[in-house]
């Protein structure tokens, strides 16, 4: 599978799209068991503070609540109110349409846990 260069990703399979001072942090199609599920999402709050690795939101898939962490320190500016209404893009366009939220970067915040495109593939081969 090919990865957007742009990215960086986490062990946990999320990504961030950084861009000055923020990110806009999304699922990886590797984050879910079976590419085309039905899915609820509970997005976080606005000026919701977390470090990497925290919970961010919540994804039910099939009945079962599961973490979201987030692959960056930071706060949370921006949800992607869409997903309210439908949530397909989550997996249809994990990459475009299906992100989650945007965080204003936490000003320790050196990106030393996500990685670039290349080592995260390397985990699928």
């Amino acid at each position: 599978m090919d990865f957007p260069r742009e990215l960086r990703y986490s062990v946990e399979h999320c990504w961030v799209l950084v861009v000055g001072e923020s990110g806009r942090v999304g699922l990886c199609p590797q984050w879910f068991m079976e590419p085309a599920q039905t899915v609820e999402v509970s997005l976080p709050t606005l000026g919701l503070a977390v470090r990497a690795g925290e919970v961010v939101a919540t994804i039910t898939i099939a009945g079962q609540q599961r973490d979201v962490r987030s692959p960056i320190s930071g706060s949370v500016v921006l949800v992607n109110e869409r997903l309210a209404n439908d949530t397909g893009p989550i997996c249809a366009d994990p990459f475009g349409r299906g992100w989650l939220c945007e965080m204003q970067l936490a000003y320790d915040e050196t990106l030393e846990q996500v990685m670039d495109a290349g080592t995260y593939a390397r985990m699928f081969s």
